[in-house]
C-alpha cells in the first residue's frame, strides 16, 4: 500500500447510487463472532478475514453465502466439487464506522477476482460490488447504497492479490453510522471473489492503489505483418483468424492452468500444448497464454517434449484467441513460424503454387456468389462454432429453392503433374435425394473472378469417399483428382449448393487443400482429433474437449498423443456414441455402445470421470470389461489390474434415459511399469 497522509486531498472515483432492492425475501444472517484486532488511533476497521468474519455480518438473500476460505472472505455461486453454479445473492456488511470526528478517511483491501467476465465480455448477471451508506436499515436489501466499486481488476491466477483504495466522500465524513458492504450476485455463471485485509483508516490515500506487475504493453493488430504480442492477445480475449507472436517459455501439465503451468522444458512429456509470453524470461502464469497444439505437423514441430531446444525461441502462430484452460489462449493453429522455419500453411496462401484454406476463422479469400436466394439473406455462412463454411436453405421452418456458390481464389497448376484437391465435409438432411443433385465440386479454367459464374465453363469432378447424408454432422475427408487440369496457369474451384422446396440439405466444408500427389479420404472420426492427452511418466490424461470435436458429433476413432487409440462403436444399440459440448463437454456412451482401447504396451488401469453438470452418469453400473477389475462409483468408473494392450468396455444397460448413459468427461490411462 502507499503511505497514508492525513492532509493530502482526496482523489475522485466515479460513483452512482444503488437503489434499494424491492420485493426480495428477507435475508438470513450468519453471526460472525470476532477475532478482530484491537483498534488503534486512526483505525476504524482492521479485519483480515484470516479465520472469521470478525465484526462483519453475512446477509444472504438466496443461494450460496459468503464463506471464509483460504484465509479470505470468499463469494462464489460456483461449487468446485459438484461443478454446479447456484443462483446467489449475498452481502457482507461491516460494523458501524463512526466518522463523526473524522476529517478524511479511506477504505483499502486486497482481493482476487476471477471469472467476472465471459473471457473479456462483460456479463451483467455477475455482480461484484463495494457499497457504502450512512442510512443502514439493518436489512441490506432495503438500504439505499452508493456503489463505490470503481474498476476491479480481473485476475488470471489464485496467487496475485490486487489492491483497492477508495477515499470516502465528504458526504459521509462527520457521520456517526457509516457502513460499507461487499455484495455479490450471480445466475447461471458466477465470479469468484476473495477479499482480505480490509481497513478503514483516518486520512486520505496519497495515490491510486498499487497493482502487481502487469504484462508488457500490448502491441500489434493481429495481421501477419504486425502480429499481436501476448499482452495484446490476452487483452483481446477473443478473436478469430489472427496472428500472435510470443516466446516459448513452458507448458501446462494436467488439466488445471493454475496448478499445472511449468516454466522450462527439461522434464516436459506434454505434446499437446505450449506456454508463450511476451518476454522469454517470463515466470508468471498471469502473463502467459497457453497454446493448443493440433494433431499433426504443428504439434510435431513445436511441442517441448520432442523439441526441448524450442524453449526461449520466438514463434508466430496463426489461429484463434479463445478460452483454453479457462484463460485466453490460442487454439485452431494452422500455421506457425519458428525462426526461419514455416510449419503448416497460411490461410488462403498458395502452398508450393497451390491452395490451402481451413475456413477455421472465416471464408478466407473464397467468394460467395448467390445466384438465387428465394427471399433469404444468405445460403453460405461461416459456422464459427465448428470452424467451417456451411450452406443451408432451410428457412423459417421450411425448405427454400436456392443456388449459391463458394468459389476459390485463382491458383495455378502450371508445372504440376498430379494435382489433388482434398477437404473435409459433412452432409445432413439429404434424405433420399442424390448428393450430386444438390452438392457439387466444380472446376473452371476460364472464370474471370467477377462473380458471373454463369459466364464461365465449369466441370464437375467426383469426390470420394462421400459423407453419410442423414446421420448428423460427421466430417469425412474426401478428395478428387484434378489431373485433367494439370499444367493450367489459371484455375478456380467451387462448391455449388442447390436446393428445392422438397429438399434443402446442409453441407459443411473445412480444411481444403490442393496438393501435387495422391489424395485419400478418411473415414468419419479418423485422425481429426487435435487433442491427444497430456503425458506424464507412464500416465496419459485425456480431456475429451481437447479433441476439438463439434457438438452433436458421432465419435469413432480418436488417437492419443502416445499412439493409443480409443475406438468407439454403436454396437447393437439405437444410438451412436456422440460428443456434446453441453455442461463442459462429454462423450455420451449409450446402451450397447462399445469402446476398444488399444495401446502399444500393457495397460495397468483406467479411470473415467463420469460426473457431468453435478450429476452422475455411470450407466447405473451396467458396464462390462474384457479384462481387469471394474469398480463403479458416483464420480468415476475405475478399471484396475488390466495387464493387456487392449481393453473393451461395453454398456450393458437395459434401461432408458439418463440412468442408462455413461458420460465420459476425461480419462486417465496408466501403463504397466
Amino acid at each position: 500500500m502507499k503511505k497514508i497522509f492525513n492532509s493530502i486531498m482526496a482523489f475522485a472515483i466515479a460513483a452512482f447510487a444503488l437503489t434499494a432492492c424491492e420485493d426480495v425475501p428477507a435475508p438470513y444472517e450468519i453471526p460472525s463472532g470476532s477475532d478482530t484486532e484491537e483498534p488503534v488511533e486512526g483505525e476504524y476497521i482492521n479485519e483480515s478475514f484470516a479465520t472469521s468474519f470478525g465484526d462483519f455480518t453475512v446477509h444472504t438473500v438466496t443461494g450460496t453465502p459468503w464463506v471464509i476460505d483460504f484465509s479470505t472472505a470468499k463469494a462464489s455461486g460456483y461449487d468446485n466439487d459438484s461443478q454446479v453454479t447456484t443462483p446467489s445473492e449475498s452481502y457482507l456488511v461491516s460494523p458501524t464506522i463512526d466518522l463523526s470526528n473524522s476529517e478524511a478517511a479511506h477504505i483499502e483491501f486486497e482481493y482476487i477476482l476471477r471469472y467476472a467476465t465471459d473471457y473479456g465480455t462483460p456479463d451483467p448477471t455477475r455482480k461484484n460490488r463495494v457499497l457504502i451508506t450512512d442510512a443502514y436499515t439493518g436489512d441490506p436489501t432495503t438500504t439505499t447504497w452508493e456503489d463505490i466499486t470503481g474498476q476491479l481488476t480481473e485476475g488470471r491466477d489464485w496467487n496475485t492479490f490486487y489492491d483497492y483504495v477508495y477515499n470516502i466522500g465528504e458526504r459521509y465524513i462527520g457521520k456517526p453510522d457509516v457502513r460499507m458492504a461487499f455484495y455479490y450476485a450471480c445466475q447461471s455463471q458466477s465470479a469468484t471473489w476473495e477479499v482480505k485485509n480490509v481497513k478503514v483508516l483516518e486520512g486520505n490515500a496519497d495515490d491510486t492503489p498499487d497493482t502487481p506487475d502487469t504484462p508488457e504493453q500490448g502491441e500489434g493488430d493481429g495481421t501477419e505483418a504486425n502480429p499481436y504480442n501476448v499482452a495484446a492477445a490476452i487483452s483481446k480475449a477473443s478473436a478469430t483468424g489472427v496472428y500472435v507472436k510470443g516466446y516459448i517459455v513452458g507448458y501446462v501439465s494436467g488439466l488445471s492452468y493454475d496448478d499445472g503451468t511449468v516454466f522450462g522444458a527439461d522434464t516436459c512429456t506434454v505434446v499437446t500444448n505450449l506456454l508463450i509470453a511476451t518476454s522469454a524470461s517470463e515466470s508468471s502464469a498471469a502473463n502467459c497464454m497457453p497454446v493448443q497444439l493440433p494433431y499433426g505437423e504443428v504439434r510435431d514441430a513445436l511441442n517441448l517434449s520432442q523439441n526441448k531446444g524450442n524453449l526461449g525461441q520466438e514463434v508466430v502462430l496463426y489461429g484463434n484467441i479463445e478460452n483454453y484452460f479457462r484463460v485466453p489462449g490460442v487454439k485452431g493453429v494452422t500455421y506457425a513460424k519458428l525462426g526461419d522455419r514455416e510449419i503448416g500453411s497460411k490461410p488462403s496462401q498458395p502452398v508450393g503454387g497451390l491452395l490451402s484454406e481451413s475456413f477455421a476463422s472465416g471464408q478466407g479469400q473464397f467468394k460467395i456468389v448467390d445466384v438465387e436466394l428465394g427471399g433469404m439473406n444468405y445460403v453460405w455462412s461461416h459456422a464459427s462454432s465448428f470452424s467451417c463454411m456451411k450452406a443451408s436453405a432451410y428457412f423459417n421452418g421450411g425448405n427454400v429453392t436456392a443456388e449459391s456458390w463458394l468459389v476459390s481464389p485463382e491458383f495455378s497448376l502450371a508445372g504440376v503433374d498430379n494435382p489433388v484437391v482434398s477437404f473435409e465435409n459433412a452432409v445432413n438432411f439429404l434424405y433420399d435425394d442424390a448428393l450430386a443433385d444438390h452438392l457439387q465440386l466444380l472446376v473452371s479454367t476460364d472464370y474471370d473472378g467477377s462473380g458471373n459464374v454463369s459466364g464461365a465453363s465449369w466441370t464437375a469432378v467426383d469426390f470420394s469417399p462421400l459423407p453419410e447424408t442423414n446421420n448428423g454432422y460427421t466430417f469425412v475427408k474426401s478428395s478428387a483428382s484434378l489431373k485433367a487440369f494439370a499444367g493450367q496457369a489459371k484455375v478456380y474451384i467451387a462448391f455449388k449448393y442447390t436446393s428445392t422446396e422438397a429438399c434443402a440439405p446442409t453441407w459443411e466444408v473445412k480444411n481444403l487443400s490442393v496438393t501435387d500427389g495422391e489424395g485419400g479420404g478418411d473415414q468419419p472420426g479418423g485422425d481429426d482429433n487435435p487433442g491427444g492427452g497430456d503425458i506424464s511418466g507412464n500416465t496419459i490424461t485425456v480431456d475429451v474437449n481437447s479433441f476439438g470435436l463439434p457438438t452433436n458429433t458421432a465419435v469413432n476413432t480418436l488417437e492419443l498423443a502416445d499412439g493409443t487409440t480409443l475406438a468407439f462403436a454403436k454396437g447393437d444399440g439405437r444410438n451412436e456414441p456422440k460428443y456434446y459440448t453441453t455442461y463442459g463437454g462429454s462423450i455420451r456412451f449409450y446402451p450397447s455402445n462399445v469402446l476398444t482401447i488399444t495401446a502399444s504396451k500393457p495397460i495397468a488401469s483406467i479411470t473415467i470421470d463420469c460426473v457431468d453438470n453435478g450429476k452422475t452418469y455411470n450407466a447405473s453400473g451396467d458396464l462390462e470389461v474384457s479384462a481387469g477389475s471394474l469398480a463403479v462409483s458416483d464420480e468415476s468408473v475405475g478399471i484396475t489390474a488390466i495387464g493387456s494392450n487392449e481393453l473393451v468396455l461395453r454398456n450393458t444397460s437395459t434401461t432408458t434415459g439418463d440412468a442408462s448413459i455413461l458420460r465420459i468427461k476425461s480419462m486417465i490411462i496408466t501403463y504397466a511399469e
